[in-house]
């Protein structure tokens, strides 16, 4: 393309030329500044012009640049999501997988029945919801249970505090709960707990929390004994002991020392004779012995 002689434009641009009559040729008139002026603005209009058309003719591939940039942003964020969309399906997979725990597991163990399909599943009919809300469903159902399981475990443990469930002595169980030939008057007779053997002088222990209700000596056979109240009717009896370590009316704790084996009252050797009573009725202790 030819290329404007600027400078030959500049030499011109400050004289005009007439044409003379008389002597039949041009004359050399000098330029006011105006004029001067208006004709710079004229040949920067006309740059401008051929600047502007040099644009309009490259401006597609512009376009084209910036709608490349455009779909690569679009494939990058449409990858980030289905990345994302994976990771949440795995953590509500999960989270799916704790709730069958907890419904084959931790409610048989804690005493709660199983949630109902539709209680877990949502009720049937109305509008579709989408994944995004199921996974919302799901995902309170399993902290709805876990609150559940953690207050309910809560309350198990402070209540088994109250249970009976360790020996209370270390040693050989000799007698069990049940019928049995009476050492002493020699008939078969029900024998309402059990008989550990155990040195002489061995420390017995509260196999529970609970307050003593008794400590001293029964006149009925037992010799010195300790009786403990665990609440909701459940008492605990220590006899045939050789001496107390509590009194009547004093807090004991699981596994703090109340007595010491003897072989007081209806009694042929060194050992302890246990008993748990519910309610009145007194039931076999291995019950509550065997419990974890």
């Amino acid at each position: 393309m030819h290329k404007p002689n600027w400078r030959a434009k500049m030499v011109i641009l400050s004289r005009r030329f007439v044409w003379d009559e008389q002597t039949l040729s041009y004359k050399r008139m000098p330029l006011r500044v105006r004029s001067l002026l208006k004709n710079l603005l004229g040949y920067v209009a006309e740059g401008a012009i051929v600047g502007m058309g040099a644009l309009g003719v490259s401006y597609p591939r512009w376009e084209r640049y910036f709608a490349q940039r455009a779909e690569e942003r679009i494939r990058s964020m449409e990858q980030q999501l289905h990345q994302k969309m994976e990771d949440t399906q795995s953590i509500v997979d999960r989270a799916c997988a704790l709730y069958d725990r907890s419904q084959n597991l931790y409610r048989p163990l804690l005493g709660l029945a199983s949630v109902k399909p539709e209680d877990r599943y949502g009720a049937m009919g109305g509008a579709p919801i989408t994944i995004e809300e199921q996974w919302s469903y799901q995902t309170n159902l399993v902290f709805q249970e876990y609150n559940l399981l953690v207050a309910r475990l809560k309350e198990r443990s402070a209540r088994l505090r109250y249970l009976p469930c360790i020996s209370p002595v270390q040693g050989v169980t000799v007698s069990g709960y049940g019928y049995r030939d009476d050492p002493f008057f020699h008939t078969w007779r029900m024998h309402t707990g059990v008989d550990i053997a155990a040195p002489y002088g061995a420390p017995v222990r509260a196999a529970a929390d609970g307050k003593v209700v008794f400590a001293g000596w029964d006149t009925g056979g037992y010799g010195l004994q300790v009786e403990v109240d665990h609440g909701d009717g459940l008492v605990t009896k220590y006899a045939h002991l050789s001496r107390l370590q509590t009194r009547l009316a004093d807090s004991v704790r699981r596994g703090q020392v109340i007595g010491f084996v003897g072989s007081t009252g209806y009694s042929v050797g060194p050992h302890l004779h246990y008993e748990v009573i519910e309610r009145g009725v007194k039931v076999n202790p291995q019950k509550y012995l065997l419990l974890p």
